[in-house]
């Protein structure tokens, strides 16, 4: 995740939940009996009136529920603009039945403005969300954790604005306030922690963004489990920090301390498991080491065949990779021999190692791309990919029928 959320984050169950508890101020008229059931105050006394008013809150209260959860229900489906008309049926009801300076009221402009960020309306969301951050400070206090879910949105917003600084004030001002309300162990200042070190990994603050995104990990990890999106999206950041300060160690630290986590919480053979495999793969690759690469996808081509069904295009292009990898090797096996003294140990050597990743690569590349061509839901351009890899792999084994073949094969597939 390379730029920082335009929704609330951790935040929004909370706030989309209802605000602060707040009962609506209802008018007890619709309450009262009529003139000829005088009789009923007189016999029935105050309790029938405070049943019926509980009546009439009640209703109240289940509408502004109802309209929080439609406009939840619409936000989550990506249905901006049903969510948008929910919210503003939400303000005219809030700003009528609770006042115009009510938490509710606030909710409601929190709403407008999480939603206005959705159509890229900064200017808008950010009049709505600056009128709720005012009602929440009077009637809460500047310093209620409520602000801060405004104080993060707001950020969010200066963030895309380009308003750098203005962005680090408001999630710095969010951080503090949820510290100081939950300590720092609490989900919702890892969200803090992660806002502010996506803002400086934007600006190429490195050092404050590796602390900050570690933060984030070692609280998320604990407390929402390693298995929580938001784990994986702070550890690929950090990965991605050092990758970009050509500190490839480091990564392959963070990565192999992930894959780690992951064996420890799902066992070693799981889905999440082979994903952080083949990550730290990729990233050796990316170093020139593939045969610590290939141990990589060895690994999590060997859960991948117990987790997925033998005919998953996952599967599939999982062995592609793994046969590649071997490929390339074989290759530069190769081009490294001495045809001048073809006989030296070091080349016997050589040839032994480049036949021995060719005949791991050969049924890799077979079997993947038997199981594309078979799977007649699945598009092409993979395919064709693995083919003509199988092809060229072929013609290095002198096979030039087989080459031939495949390249038929690849004909078709086109």
């Amino acid at each position: 995740m390379n730029s920082i959320t335009k929704h609330i984050g951790l935040g929004a169950l909370l706030l989309l939940a209802g605000f602060g508890n707040s009962v609506a101020s209802v008018n007890p008229a619709s309450s009262l009996p009529h003139l000829g059931e005088k009789n009923v105050w007189e016999n029935g006394g105050q309790q029938a009136a405070a049943y019926s008013l509980h009546e009439t809150t009640e209703l109240a209260e289940q509408i502004w529920t109802e309209l929080t959860n439609r406009f939840v229900m619409h936000y989550e489906h990506g249905q901006y603009e049903q969510a948008k008309q929910v919210a503003q049926r939400a303000y005219d009801i809030a700003s009528v039945a609770y006042g115009i300076d009510n938490t509710n009221t606030a909710d409601s402009l929190l709403k407008l403005g999480i939603v206005s960020q959705s159509f890229d309306d900064l200017i808008a969301a950010k009049a709505y969300l600056l009128d709720a951050l005012a009602i929440l400070e009077r009637q809460l206090s500047p310093g209620h954790p409520d602000t801060a879910i405004a104080l993060t949105n707001l950020g969010n917003i200066y963030f895309s604005l380009q308003k750098y600084e203005l962005s680090q004030r408001y999630h710095q001002r969010a951080l503090d306030i949820r510290t100081h309300a939950y300590g720092p162990a609490h989900p919702s200042v890892a969200q803090s922690n992660y806002n502010l070190a996506v803002l400086h990994d934007h600006q190429k603050h490195y050092p404050q963004a590796e602390s900050l995104y570690r933060k984030a990990i070692d609280s998320w990890t604990i407390t929402l489990g390693p298995n929580h999106p938001y784990v994986a999206n702070a550890v690929s950041s950090l990965t991605n920090i050092y990758i970009a300060q050509n500190k490839l160690q480091e990564a392959a630290d963070v990565l192999q301390n992930w894959v780690k986590v992951k064996k420890s919480f799902y066992g070693g053979e799981h889905q999440e498991v082979a994903q952080s495999l083949l990550d730290l793969g990729t990233l050796y690759v990316e170093q020139g080491k593939y045969r610590t690469a290939s141990k990589m996808y060895e690994e999590a081509l060997g859960i991948a065949e117990h987790v997925l069904n033998p005919s998953d295009p996952q599967l599939a292009m999982l062995m592609y990779i793994l046969a590649n990898v071997y490929h390339v090797q074989a290759r530069m096996s190769d081009q490294d021999a001495d045809e001048s003294n073809p006989s030296s140990t070091a080349d016997k050597n050589k040839t032994t190692r480049m036949a021995s990743l060719f005949a791991r690569a050969l049924p890799l590349y077979v079997q993947a791309a038997d199981i594309l061509d078979a799977d007649i839901t699945h598009n092409k351009p993979e395919l064709d990919i693995v083919l003509s890899e199988l092809t060229l792999l072929y013609k290095a084994l002198g096979n030039q029928d087989m080459a031939n073949q495949t390249q038929s094969r690849l004909t078709l597939a086109q």
